[in-house]
């Protein structure tokens, strides 16, 4: 494939992957007044974010195998076009109840765009070349994920929440248009998918495991264990298969994908929980208002979205393992940090601890999803792709559950605006050992392994 090719291929995958995760950090910032608007319960108003969380979790593994057989520009195609159909959906919602729905489809639709975006890079681009656009593109999702607040928050005060889905339907159906004009045609292998009973014992997997996280309570843990009861028996039954939808084979028998795998939703459950808690803190024991303190958090994205290309040009021309490892340990060095100056730290160290975050996270997740996407053959391509989506929900729902639990033990499980200030600062520094230390195995993790790169 030629040059000119390649770019359109980046450009339509840095698009898709940046209106994804700006529509997921800025619907964030517009759910209160949308409860406000469609008079929306609590629990209501969680599945306008953890639906779509769902959604995306349980197609994710099935699109990918669809993928590799149907071809990753049109699975990619087809996430883009139904984003779109379904962002415009959400943005004339009539009622909560439709909304949740549409969120739900416009989280499959995502799961679509996900499953084939890096996998359509693995494939234009050769394996020397692969760690830049791959840095490209997680700079993309960064981005979004760093401007979608800012944004959000601007269309939300001046035209209200549905003017967020509306300029974003309109950009997803441009990205498209682009797509179905420039995208040639790529398919990982022959033949069809046939394993419907392994995707079943999958989706049922997720949401036993996803839904029991969402719930921190006697039902909740108990959907957890059943799920992870599931899990194994979905793991013998895929190994017995000769075309499984989950090659867990490719988990054993390539050292290097399962290991760096097991990195990346390490990384995610040491992470993903650190903004929630210090969001916390920054309102209820500095005092700061939601809009105050997301310009302070703003410094670890930013930094995340500095550092992925750089990170990525890295990763092709030395062993990407090694700066997977040194992201990493900066992590778990900044979450020790965090841990002791939890209370005592000033605004302008709060954010520089953030920003020295985001670089570690930055070094880590490029090269260690080059590592992935090297290290299997072309006819797995959308599996892998789908394999690291999957486990960044993973760890996000893991570790967000974790944060809740850990704050529920010594915060007590009072209302927030009731919570007093040593109990939080007590419930902060216990998370962040915790994390530091699945830090410190996901590092381990990201250096083990043999050299299986492709």
């Amino acid at each position: 494939m030629g040059i000119k090719d390649r770019k359109y291929t980046l450009f339509a995958v840095m698009a898709g992957y940046f209106l994804t995760g700006f529509m997921g950090s800025a619907m964030v910032v517009a759910v209160p007044v949308i409860a406000l608007n469609l008079q929306m319960s609590v629990t209501m108003t969680g599945w306008v974010i953890s639906g779509f969380v769902l959604a995306s979790a349980i197609l994710l593994m099935p699109a990918g195998r669809f993928a590799d057989y149907l071809g990753y520009p049109a699975v990619f195609k087809a996430g883009m076009a139904s984003f779109a159909a379904a962002t415009l959906a959400c943005g004339f919602a009539p009622s909560g109840e439709f909304l949740i729905v549409f969120r739900f489809l416009q989280g499959s639709a995502s799961a679509l765009i996900y499953c084939s975006g890096m996998a359509l890079i693995s494939c234009v681009y050769p394996p020397e070349e692969r760690g830049r656009a791959i840095g490209w593109v997680t700079f993309t999702v960064y981005t979004g994920l760093s401007v979608g607040p800012v944004i959000g928050g601007f269309l939300n005060e001046l035209y209200g929440w549905r003017s967020i889905l509306h300029v974003t339907w309109v950009l997803a159906a441009l990205v498209a248009v682009y797509s179905f004009a420039t995208l040639q045609p790529v398919k990982g292998r022959e033949g069809k998918v046939s394993d419907y009973r392994g995707m079943l014992l999958f989706m049922l997997m997720v949401l036993l495991i996803f839904g029991g996280l969402s719930v921190p309570d006697v039902r909740g843990y108990s959907a957890f264990v059943l799920g992870l009861i599931v899990m194994v028996v979905m793991t013998v039954y895929e190994y017995n298969q000769k075309d499984p939808l989950i090659n867990v084979r490719l988990f054993f028998g390539n050292r290097t994908f399962g290991f760096a795998n097991s990195a990346s939703m390490l990384n995610y459950c040491a992470t993903s929980g650190v903004l929630f808690l210090v969001s916390m803190e920054l309102q209820l024991n500095y005092g700061l208002t939601s809009e105050k303190a997301g310009f302070v958090m703003l410094a670890q994205p930013l930094a995340m979205a500095a550092v992925t290309p750089f990170a990525g040009r890295m990763a092709d021309k030395s062993n990407p393992k090694n700066l997977a490892f040194g992201g990493m340990l900066i992590i778990a060095l900044v979450l020790v940090s965090m841990a002791f100056m939890t209370g005592r730290a000033e605004l302008y160290q709060v954010s520089i601890m953030l920003f020295i975050l985001g670089l570690g996270l930055g070094l880590f997740s490029t090269p260690n999803n080059t590592v992935i996407m090297n290290s299997v053959e072309k006819k797995d391509y959308g599996f892998a792709s789908s394999t690291l989506s999957t486990m960044r929900l993973m760890g996000q729902t893991f570790s967000i559950a974790v944060s809740v639990i850990i704050l529920n033990m010594f915060a007590g499980s009072a209302k927030i605006e009731t919570m007093s200030e040593e109990g939080l600062i007590t419930a902060l520094r216990m998370a962040f050992i915790l994390f530091s230390l699945i830090c410190a195995a996901g590092a381990v993790m990201s250096l083990a392994g043999r050299n299986t790169l492709k």
